[in-house]
């Protein structure tokens, strides 16, 4: 949806929110035995799988977009031969 709807943020400022919690991350939290909650661990790897996630849909979107641009020329390339089979017909009817 983030990518989708620019209303709604963009990828890059997931990534770099992500980064900033990541880097800014400073346990606070005790239990009940008053130990303190470390959540480093579950924030790295929440990081590094939303890193994953963007990079595979930037690779997506530039597959998609160079599949996009090809079918646009193969769809120009099949508009000239159609005109040139056309025009080739008109003229052995003549």
């Amino acid at each position: 949806m983030i990518d989708g709807d620019p209303g709604i943020g963009s990828l890059d400022v997931l990534a770099q929110n992500m980064q900033a919690i990541k880097e800014g991350y400073i346990p606070k939290n005790k239990d009940e035995n008053g130990k303190l909650i470390d959540i480093r661990k579950e924030i790295v790897k929440l990081y590094d799988h939303t890193n994953l996630d963007v990079a595979r849909i930037n690779y997506t979107k530039t597959m998609t977009n160079d599949t996009m641009s090809e079918l646009a020329k193969n769809k120009l390339l099949v508009r000239e031969l159609e005109n040139k089979v056309k025009e080739s017909e008109e003229f052995f009817l003549e």
